[in-house]
């Protein structure tokens, strides 16, 4: 008895110190990561978990797309880079089968890891802030407080990211507090929240939050027919807004690049960050999967045929960055073909259809925020965007609870 309680500790508390060291660094998060299927083991039972994660149909479709990866070891020439591919992506199979098979699980609060990660979330944008206070302080350049200077700690994408699915949880949570101290702290934390993605600039990052405020207001409008909250936070949503594009005009310049980036005749294909490139790269990535319709590059090949396109199509600045294609759907269909895209598509899609029917909103905010950042990020080449997708996805579905 006693060790069954010991195991379930140590389950019990690397969940929650996952949750808060995912925004510090993935370095961080893995530690518990590690601790965690080590826990597993030593657990024991692998009988009775290799059989219920046979009869778990929905942890075993999570794990299919790793076996992907792993068999497209198979036919790839660069091994090494495969096998480093492999390493990064262990997550997707972590996390499906220790979470589908862990007894424990039911004693775990969604809340409270939520609580956790949103904690991490507000630590580090603190640093994050601190820092350009103390960068502005000496050379008064107001891109201290913007973008990758602003989020060095992670990508600006991932990071806004992280920071709109905290956004989100709290606001679901903020009718149901009934002291006024934690309505107070909660609308602190979503204007922190709501002006460090704007500062941060992330396009899609921007696009989330406006989306994710939208629709707070529709609801209090609509559903909760409380019209004046929902006047008083449009207004406030705003004037903040107005106030932080004044301040920080470079803000203006991003979306007026992203603006043009369709439009533009000539493109400076030297360039890493712009828009306009980045659909270049998006293109030379469509092309090279028609290679490989329906068995990809290969898990280790699918950086050299990306690669080989940019010098074919002169995208200098892609190929001494070795840019990955920015789109995980086209990343993992140069990666494993047509299958593999499909696969993973109905890894998001499927879940999204269960979410939807059982009225699971968060996990369903959380699909359609992993949709659209992979629409424009490779996330899962990097542990940043693994770790967080796998295991808020594991919890979310094998974790159900009503009250989140």
């Amino acid at each position: 008895m006693f060790r069954q309680e010991l195991h379930d500790k140590i389950f019990y508390y690397s969940l929650f110190c996952l949750a808060s060291a995912l925004p510090f660094s993935d370095l961080y998060a893995a530690i518990p990561v590690g601790i965690l299927a080590v826990n597993w083991v030593i657990e024991g039972n692998l009988r009775g978990k290799a059989n219920a994660l046979l009869h778990n149909k929905i942890a075993c479709f999570f794990s299919a797309l790793y076996l992907l990866y792993l068999a497209g070891l198979a036919y790839t020439s660069d091994i090494n880079y495969g096998l480093f591919d492999i390493e990064v992506k262990l997550s997707l199979v972590i996390f499906p089968i220790v979470l589908s098979t862990t007894s424990s699980l039911h004693k775990v609060s969604r809340k409270k890891i939520f609580l956790a990660f949103t904690i991490g979330n507000i630590a580090v944008l603190t640093l994050c802030l601190a820092r350009a206070v103390l960068s502005f302080s000496r050379n008064h350049l107001p891109s201290a407080f913007l973008y990758d200077d602003l989020s060095f700690m992670m990508h600006p994408g991932y990071f806004s990211m992280y920071i709109n699915l905290s956004l989100f949880f709290l606001l679901m949570h903020l009718s149901r507090l009934s002291r006024m101290k934690e309505k107070i702290a909660a609308v602190l934390a979503i204007t922190f929240f709501s002006c460090s993605v704007i500062l941060i600039s992330s396009k899609m990052g921007i696009i989330t939050l406006t989306a994710i405020l939208a629709c707070a207001f529709l609801y209090i409008v609509f559903k909760e027919k409380k019209i004046k909250s929902g006047l008083i936070m449009l207004l406030f949503s705003i004037l903040i807004s107005l106030l932080l594009y004044r301040s920080f005009p470079l803000l203006t310049e991003r979306f007026n690049w992203a603006k043009t980036a369709v439009t533009e005749k000539t493109i400076d294909k030297t360039e890493t960050e712009s828009t306009a490139v980045r659909i270049l790269i998006w293109k030379a990535a469509v092309s090279s999967a028609k290679e490989h319709p329906f068995y990809g590059a290969g898990t280790g090949d699918v950086r050299n045929s990306l690669e080989k396109k940019y010098s074919e199509l002169g995208l200098t600045g892609a190929l001494k960055k070795k840019l990955n294609a920015h789109n995980q759907f086209l990343q993992t269909t140069l990666a494993l073909g047509i299958p593999g895209g499909l696969l993973l598509l109905a890894t998001i899609l499927i879940p999204m259809a269960a979410a939807a029917r059982s009225h699971d909103y968060v996990y369903l905010f959380f699909l359609i925020l992993i949709l659209f950042n992979f629409s424009v990020e490779s996330m899962l080449e990097t542990q940043a965007g693994v770790l967080f997708y796998a295991f808020f996805n594991s919890l979310l579905m094998f974790k159900k609870e009503k009250s989140l």
